[in-house]
């Protein structure tokens, strides 16, 4: 994984594959990943132990639109791929359905920050991977966030206090838990829709 954080991701895949390797410029969750028997490197791909490794699969989620050079980012990744290898890259979209269809200022000042060098439409993000030398690009949508948070944000204009509720099943609270469990089997059933 490039820009693995503090490894919660690779930490699903104990025991489901033969290496977890990570990329990580932040020493302290390389430390941290290390103790969970993560291979970890603090420099960037192409100056790191891995530059010469071939993988079958290479993650990244939530970083290229950080970096400085998004074309050699992804060419990085795909120099350490073996043939027919694959590279799952996460990214903001650009056409976010709380600013493509609902136009939120609130969003929008909440989604573009300093932070983000680069935002990518279906387009540019083609572009940019065929510019890295990427052949076979699929891309696809998928909405992280489930219904209630679109819901938050169109009523109250600000995000959830924390990102569990948005990212997980929806499971409402309530006296009558026959009506709440309808409710939110109806509810992940649109959200899948959604």
């Amino acid at each position: 994984e490039v820009g693995a954080s503090a490894g919660q991701f690779l930490a699903h895949l104990d025991g489901q594959c033969a290496r977890r390797c990570a990329i990580e410029l932040d020493r302290d969750c390389c430390k941290f990943m290390a103790s969970d028997d993560i291979e970890v490197d603090h420099n960037f791909l192409a100056a790191s132990k891995f530059a010469k490794t071939r993988f079958d699969i290479v993650v990244s989620f939530q970083v290229i639109e950080h970096t400085e050079d998004p074309i050699g980012f992804l060419r990085d990744i795909r120099n350490v791929l073996k043939p027919n290898g694959y590279a799952f890259v996460e990214l903001p979209n650009l056409r976010d359905h709380l600013l493509s269809v609902w136009n939120l200022k609130e969003y929008r000042d909440f989604f573009f920050h300093s932070d983000h060098n680069f935002y990518f439409t279906k387009k540019s993000l083609v572009m940019v991977a065929e510019k890295a030398e990427f052949s076979d690009i699929e891309i696809r949508f998928v909405q992280d966030y489930n219904l209630v948070s679109t819901i938050n944000w169109l009523f109250n204009r600000v995000p959830q206090s924390t990102c569990h509720p948005g990212l997980s099943r929806i499971n409402l609270a309530g006296e009558n838990r026959d009506i709440a469990s309808w409710l939110s089997k109806r509810l992940n059933n649109l959200s899948d829709e959604y």
